[in-house]
């Protein structure tokens, strides 16, 4: 695939460069482009990509990623424990956020998550099944919205874009909390297009806003930037009615309010408010401190660098070759910005509303938020979007221009995305093992009901006390009647042991009175004391008798 990119970057940068020269010499092609096989089987079209997009979110969802990552197992466990019991694991009633390990966890992907376990239990797969509904949605969203925008033909190419995306297959296939706001940033912003024809629905969008501020901390910093945008805009062209508007906004400063008490409790000015039916709680360490005005600078270099790499070096958010939106996609991205301005500008000298504003709006939001923080693929996941919707613009003005090259490009992201799902379900299983800790779950299971005592665990996993408790599905009371943190007011807080479960050995010292959960590389030593050994594939469970 490394070789096809480097010839694909180079088709790319070709027919895009003819595009423009095509456009500079005045023979841009000014009539609406028809394409009589998209336009007669328009609608077959759409029903299939969306139904593909959903089968490869949905398929092998317990077993693609391999095991769990530790924020997916947390915010399991305190859903589970919520439904069950009323409080999360550090023993609040219906949190507003997530203390979690200590500095805090976006809590709605929790609340989302309540009903499924209501109906189906805990699981692997039903832990990600919210995420991968959501990823589903936001195709039709994405899809509705561009056609809102444009026409259905750009549309088309965008959900296609958005369906194949490496980025957002990826995000959609497990349970990090705050890739949650990627879709909802769309479907607010869906809501809000609308509601520039119908301000009824102004209302609503500024409810999914208000919501989208509870999938991820970072939305603080984009939607107050985003909605200053274009709502000034928006006001000054009188596209929605005054009461509306008022109504709106009254709707996302009350869904505000109990972030603003978050914020205060954090920063030591008010007391952490604890009810029988909800709590905003005071946490140890709070992250509003990655907020650094001065590294706006590196920040960028960063972002710059993700932008033409689509890599930040972590295997869970990007594979090599293919990165966030195949590599090849970068020229059109920037073709779609510059056109997405030129029609801003002509508008605005014509004095017309120009809606598509929102995109441009979105990217400046995204693009302030990232220069605030240290960022990486996850971090930075609202700007994806927007890109994605420049690519199908920039896209759209190559094939305008040369309609020829709509089958050249069609065929690179279609080889692309056969590629890149060959190698997600064939071999990236595989690299992610270790990563995600696969087997840790049956090690556990094994040592649980297999044997008796005192049970100790490796620390060769991340927070390995969240395996224990999403696995085995503690009693959350048991849980915190029993905990020994080793340095209960830490950012991190580590457990030392709960019932009968220890967290790390010495090496020095084992003691054939308890049983071990280990790493399966320590498993020599195990043998050599005269252990017995259950295997499994990353993780051992060694047991004297």
């Amino acid at each position: 695939m490394e070789i096809l990119n480097y010839v694909f970057i180079f088709i790319t940068f070709v027919i895009c460069i003819l595009a423009i020269l095509k456009v500079y010499k005045g023979k841009k092609n000014e009539n609406e482009l028809h394409f009589d096989i998209l336009e007669k089987h328009h609608i077959k079209l759409v029903s299939v990509i969306i139904l593909i997009g959903f089968i490869i979110r949905i398929i092998y969802l317990s077993t693609n990623p391999p095991g769990l990552n530790q924020d997916e197992a947390s915010i399991g466990y305190d859903a589970y424990s919520i439904l069950n019991y009323g409080i999360d694991r550090n023993n609040f009633h219906n949190p507003l956020y997530l203390v979690s390990w200590g500095s805090g966890q976006n809590a709605l992907y929790l609340y989302l998550l309540v009903p499924f376990i209501k109906i189906f239990g805990l699981s692997t797969e039903i832990l990600r099944l919210p995420q991968a509904i959501c990823g589903t949605m936001s195709l039709i969203v994405f899809y509705l919205l561009i056609k809102e925008l444009w026409n259905k033909n750009i549309a088309l190419i965008a959900l296609i874009l958005l369906t194949i995306s490496p980025w957002h297959i990826m995000i959609s296939r497990w349970a990090l909390e705050s890739n949650l706001l990627p879709a909802f940033l769309l479907f607010s912003t869906y809501m809000l297009v609308l509601s520039f024809k119908n301000s009824k629905i102004f209302l609503i969008s500024m409810f999914f806003f208000g919501i989208s501020l509870y999938a991820y901390a970072l939305s603080y910093i984009v939607v107050p930037i985003y909605l200053w945008i274009i709502l000034i805009y928006a006001l000054y062209y009188k596209k929605i009615k005054l009461k509306y508007f008022t109504g709106g906004i009254i709707i996302l400063i009350l869904l505000t309010m109990p972030l603003f008490l978050l914020i205060l409790i954090n920063k030591g000015m008010i007391k952490q408010i604890i009810t029988p039916f909800f709590s905003i709680p005071l946490m140890e360490g709070y992250r509003g401190s990655e907020i650094d005005i001065k590294s706006i600078i590196p920040n960028l270099k960063t972002f710059l660098h993700i932008l033409i790499t689509q890599s930040d070096g972590l295997v869970w958010n990007s594979i090599k070759d293919y990165g966030v939106f195949y590599l090849f996609s970068t020229p059109f991205i920037l073709i779609g910005i510059g056109s997405s301005i030129v029609i801003a500008i002509k508008k605005r000298k014509d004095k017309q509303f120009n809606n598509e504003l929102v995109f441009l709006s979105w990217l400046v939001a995204s693009i302030i938020m990232i220069s605030l923080t240290n960022t990486n693929i996850n971090r930075e996941n609202s700007i994806f979007i927007p890109l994605i919707y420049f690519c199908s613009l920039g896209i759209w003005f190559v094939v305008k221009n040369i309609k020829k090259a709509l089958f050249i490009v069609f065929i690179m992201y279609l080889i692309s995305f056969v590629s890149f799902t060959s190698y997600y379900f064939m071999y990236y299983p595989k690299e992610m093992s270790t990563v995600f800790f696969q087997s840790f779950d049956e090690a556990i299971s094994y040592a649980c009901n297999e044997t008796k005592g005192t049970i100790t665990i490796t620390n060769d996993v991340n927070m390995p006390y969240i395996y224990v408790l999403f696995t085995e599905k503690i009693p959350v009371r048991q849980f915190i009647s029993t905990v020994l943190y080793e340095n209960p007011t830490a950012e991190y807080r580590v457990p030392l042991k709960f019932g009968r479960f220890i967290f790390g050995y010495n090496d020095i010292y084992i003691s054939k009175s308890q049983v071990y959960v280990i790493n399966n590389s320590d498993i020599a030593l195990f043998v050599r004391s005269g252990f017995k050994i259950k295997s499994f594939k990353n993780f051992s469970v060694a047991y004297f008798n």
